[in-house]
């Protein structure tokens, strides 16, 4: 018996490096995404282009979504003891914004 506890708390062990592994990973892109949507934010405000706006949005889509998984994890590590509005409340401030109809 004390065997296979050991083996269930080692298998346990393995499954927790792999989430903590996964995680890092995830936050690892996040800050990339952060830091390229500033370096894109800074350009957009010197040349303008709907290329570098098509960009932000998708990377800020990117971004949402990850960040939704990363709580999506640390809620399933943590129970029920996390709270779902932290994600939601940074995801909001980020939402892309619509261009502006070109005047004439």
């Amino acid at each position: 018996m004390i065997v296979a506890l050991e083996a269930e708390n080692d298998q346990l062990q393995e499954d927790a490096n792999r989430m903590a592994a996964t995680l890092r990973a995830h936050e690892a892109l996040v800050q990339a995404f952060h830091i390229q949507i500033a370096r894109l934010r800074k350009q957009r405000f010197g040349a303008s282009s709907e290329k570098i706006e098509r960009e932000i949005e998708q990377l800020e889509l990117a971004l949402e979504s990850l960040e939704v998984a990363a709580a999506s994890n640390a809620e399933a590590e943590d129970g029920d003891d996390a709270s779902p509005e932290a994600p939601s409340t940074e995801a909001s401030e980020q939402k892309p914004r619509r261009r502006k109809p070109r005047g004439e």
